[in-house]
């Protein structure tokens, strides 16, 4: 068992290096981002210090913040939903879902380039619903999520998909 002195000694180089990493440089003022505005969390970090925001309420968009303050909004088309995103180069990918009238929830993954413009949309077949979403640097999507079925223990699922 290690000593007390080496434990703290350790927590201690831990506290340093932890708050010298985490150092704030400057505040920038973030234009088009009130706080009632609709949007809950920040919720993803880009490559390049921008950082996405997804909404709490019915919005069917996600909002970028840049490090210089500046925003922009990735709309997704219809009553689209989103439920995960993934920056992925110099855009960034929303996987979403939508209620068809003949087939329930149907999921699909939109594509938008670094301007918010939609390049890309195609169903996805998937059984879980989507929380969490990463590209990797291969383009390999990675999903993951819960069952719908919640009247038991929550069980969760995944399903990577290559581009």
């Amino acid at each position: 068992m290690p000593s007390r002195f080496a434990v703290a000694v350790l927590f201690a180089s831990i506290s340093i290096y932890i708050s010298y990493a985490q150092q704030v440089t400057s505040d920038v003022v973030v234009s088009g981002a009130p706080l009632n505005d609709g949007y809950m969390s920040w919720d993803t970090c880009g490559a390049d210090g921008q950082l996405y925001r997804r909404p709490s309420v019915h919005l069917n968009s996600i909002q970028r913040v840049a490090p210089d303050g500046s925003t922009m909004i990735f709309a997704l088309p219809g009553d689209a939903v989103p439920h995960a995103i993934a920056p992925a180069g110099t855009g960034l990918n929303i996987m979403a879902s939508d209620i068809s009238p003949t087939e329930g929830r149907i999921y699909g993954m939109h594509r938008f380039d670094s301007q918010g413009d939609l390049l890309t949309q195609h169903r996805v077949l998937i059984d879980f619903q989507p929380t969490e979403m990463a590209v990797t640097s291969s383009g390999k999507t990675i999903v993951l999520g819960r069952y719908d079925d919640i009247s038991q223990d929550w069980k969760y699922g995944g399903a990577p998909k290559t581009q």
